[in-house]
């Protein structure tokens, strides 16, 4: 049970803060749209991506 709630949490904590990201980059100038909003809305997905693909290798 432990390591599920560990698991629930990350997961959580993981999803605001691509939240976050996201919510944050609206209020840069659309100039950066393509350049720095971009880049940090794939590495905040990446973050989680990557604790899924991680997470599922795990539990097989």
């Amino acid at each position: 049970m432990k390591h599920n709630t560990f698991h629930s949490q990350l997961r959580e904590k993981i999803d605001k803060y691509v939240h976050l990201v996201y919510r944050l980059t609206r209020k840069l100038p659309k100039e950066e749209l393509y350049g720095v909003v971009s880049q940090l809305r794939r590495s905040a997905l990446s973050v989680m991506l990557n604790y899924i693909e991680g997470y599922a290798r795990i539990e097989k």
